[in-house]
């Protein structure tokens, strides 16, 4: 087992050399580098209309649908929804329509995508400021179309989904079939002024994530098998079908706020701004998992390529291509790496790096080492061999570790407090 070991850090270590990462050099016209995400709930009201005039130009021209293609095929669904490539190939996926949306107009060229604050709804049920549902603690909701409509099922790229068909504005421009079919509405879920807000999205759950952590696998299934699928399930609707996710808006900002919390843990586990080295090799990085034993084989490795594909076209509807060769969408692709490791960290991407306008509590937290166990910078000083010990005692010096770790226990001490 131990040479097995020896071999396998052997050969990832003989790829650092043939490894490299191509990002594009300069963003388009001149956006800022890196771009910032904001909540929904921060935006102008300018901007959110902004962003929401953009997802019906791409509905108009049929990229939308495109998109939404994606994680029905079968080797994307596999790699996406059963192994540890999950929240990577859900960053580039963001990316690509980010890039999409950047290209239809003056007017959309430095758009971002929005993410849901949940946190913050989530905090408003704790103060009582709203009645604990979906739709009255939810800002993006009903800033996104609301749920209001007579119960449907609309088939979308052959696959029956049910749910309220809203016809609110951009969904009022949806097409369930290429051009060529276009209902004007998306299913979505039942009354979401009734539907209870799941639990779950408390601040003190992100920590206690963060807490538990033992590698990116354990992070990384918490997060995906908890609040990523407590959220699909109530929003009901073209969210709760995992192939046809993406024919709502919604799964784009959704995914923004989980692709949120993944970087903030990278920047407590990994670190920012690492060799590709580093990204190669650690576990804090990347994990290899799949379902079972058998399928093992069948898992990504980090210098693997992302599996994303989609029907060439109508006519050739059975031609199945990589994103970044179709004919239609392949351009918003054609930025993005394709290798796992080129995802590790959104501030390190070149023209296409971005990070997120956290809220202020998070911001607080992350700062002044709330959010992040002591442990981990530790445990990223002690495997940083680019680091000589003055540079480490200047990165982390003692006095600052104790304050840290006396925070964060008075911390713990209001988020668990002893029974």
């Amino acid at each position: 087992m131990r040479s097995h070991f020896y071999s396998l850090f052997s050969a990832l270590a003989a790829l650092v050399a043939a490894q490299t990462i191509v990002f594009p050099t300069s963003a388009p016209v001149s956006c800022p580098v890196p771009a910032i995400r904001q909540s929904w709930l921060n935006m102008t009201a300018t901007d959110q209309q902004t962003y929401l005039d953009a997802v019906g130009i791409a509905m108009d021209k049929g990229y939308h649908f495109n998109f939404l293609q994606i994680l029905s095929e079968p080797s994307t669904y596999f790699e996406y929804y059963s192994t540890c490539g999950w929240a990577y190939s859900s960053r580039r996926l963001l990316l690509a329509y980010q890039n999409m949306l950047r290209s239809l107009g003056p007017a959309y060229a430095c758009i971002t995508i929005p993410y849901w604050d949940y946190f913050a709804d989530n905090a408003q049920i704790q103060t009582g400021t709203c009645d604990g549902t979906l739709g009255n603690c939810s800002s993006i909701l009903t800033g996104m179309g609301g749920n209001a409509g007579a119960p449907t099922s609309l088939t979308i790229d052959g696959i029956s989904v049910s749910g309220a068909a809203t016809t609110s504005y951009p969904l009022n421009r949806f097409c369930e079939l290429y051009n060529i079919s276009c209902s004007g509405y998306v299913p979505r879920g039942p009354d979401w002024n009734t539907t209870i807000f799941p639990s779950g999205f408390g601040y003190a759950t992100m920590a206690n994530m963060l807490k538990r952590a033992t590698s990116f696998y354990s992070f990384t299934f918490g997060l995906k098998n908890g609040i990523h699928n407590s959220l699909h399930l109530a929003l009901g609707g073209a969210m709760v079908d995992a192939g046809r996710t993406m024919a709502d808006p919604l799964f784009f900002s959704q995914h923004a706020a989980l692709d949120m919390m993944v970087q903030v843990y990278i920047e407590c586990y990994f670190g920012t701004n690492r060799t590709v080295a580093k990204k190669l090799s650690s576990p804090w990085a990347f994990s290899i998992c799949a379902p079972s034993i058998a399928e093992m084989p069948k898992a990504p490795r980090v210098t693997s390529n992302i599996t994303q594909r989609l029907p060439q076209s109508f006519e050739n509807y059975t031609t199945i291509v990589d994103a970044a060769n179709h004919p239609v969408i392949g351009q918003f692709f054609a930025s993005t790496p394709p290798a796992y490791f080129s995802y590790v960290d959104t501030t390190d991407m070149g023209a296409l790096s971005y990070n997120y306008d956290k809220n202020v509590l998070v911001s607080s937290l992350l700062a002044n080492g709330f959010i992040c166990p002591v442990k981990a910078y530790n445990r990223r000083l002690e495997d940083d061999a680019s680091l000589s010990t003055k540079q480490a005692a200047r990165v982390r010096p003692r006095n600052a570790r104790d304050a840290a770790v006396r925070r964060l226990n008075k911390l713990r001490r209001q988020f668990w407090p002893r029974r």
